[in-house]
């Protein structure tokens, strides 16, 4: 591991340009670090990511992980997401060079108690409860790490969102209460896929809200929007691709109709140049932290 001591015209490359990627450059280049950033992707495809570096001076390698690049550096630092398997990051083993991550330099450096949250799903909301801890006790503290930050948004701006991005060639992960009114086999989503209402003679009034309040949906799985029918400008149908097998739908790719949007999907992930300039504005601003029983903060669990 490159030390503090070292780290100021030490020869580092950082394997893959995402969330952690990011963090990593814009710290080794303030440290002083010669940094190469090696990344498969196209300028077009990091382009937030490359905004987000804009003004370090670091070297870009991008379109593949070239061997040279790992195998001439003092010390690889490898993003989450990366493949043990990566040829740059089994050539870097191979020729003796030391693999780093973000996590182990901010342990090798961090002169304060770690208490680390990992798992599944509900991370940040027990990193948060956590916190509170140790504020109660009087410790001093410090929350970090990927923190989740959502905006809360009308369902007509997620559909306008992710609609804007599919038109442009990039997929888009979302998240949804995938078992309702749902036909697995056909690989079909609407909203009167079945007649419930007329079935049982009853009225089935819940709104989202009253849903989400009274536990009756939340958010059970996520999948990849690749495809969307637009007619005048609005989105009619969408294509998804799951994640059940090829048994299931279209050899694994189902059809949602546009009516199932609103009261079914509850979360997508989208580059920020999308937002409308409000909406990117917003995420500069200090959160809210909903607690650990509030329907919308239990969503993604």
């Amino acid at each position: 591991m490159t030390d503090k001591q070292n780290l100021r015209e030490a020869r580092v490359t950082v394997i893959g340009l995402g969330i952690e990627g990011v963090d990593l450059v814009r710290f080794l280049a303030g440290e002083g670090a010669r940094v190469t950033v090696s990344d498969r992707r196209s300028p077009e495809e990091l382009r937030d990511a490359l905004q987000a570096i804009a003004g370090f001076d670091v070297r870009l390698s991008l379109g593949a992980n070239r061997v040279e690049d790992a195998t001439s550096a003092d010390t690889v630092f490898v993003s989450q997401g990366v493949p043990s398997d990566n040829p740059a990051v089994a050539a870097a083993i191979e020729a003796g060079v030391p693999i780093g991550t973000m996590l182990g330099l901010f342990l090798d450096r961090c002169p304060a108690p770690v208490a680390g949250i990992t798992g599944s799903a509900g991370k940040t909301t027990t990193t948060a409860l956590v916190g509170e801890m140790c504020r109660a006790q009087g410790l001093d503290y410090v929350v970090g790490g990927n923190i989740v930050t959502y905006l809360n948004v009308e369902a007509d701006t997620l559909k306008d969102v992710a609609m804007r991005s599919i038109v442009d060639g990039e997929p888009v992960w979302f998240g949804c209460d995938v078992g309702k009114m749902m036909q697995r086999q056909l690989g079909l989503w609407d909203k009167r896929m079945f007649e419930f209402d007329a079935l049982y003679d009853t009225e089935f009034s819940l709104d989202k809200a009253g849903r989400l309040d009274y536990h009756d949906t939340l958010m059970t799985h996520a999948m990849l929007f690749t495809g969307v029918d637009v007619a005048d400008g609005k989105p009619r149908r969408w294509r998804v691709e799951n994640s059940w097998g090829e048994e299931n739908g279209l050899k694994g790719f189902f059809v949602m109709n546009d009516n199932w949007f609103a009261d079914y999907t509850f979360e997508i992930a989208a580059r920020r140049s999308y937002l409308p300039q409000a909406l990117q504005d917003a995420l500069a601003q200090e959160p809210i932290v909903l607690p650990a029983w509030d329907p919308m903060g239990a969503l993604a669990r």
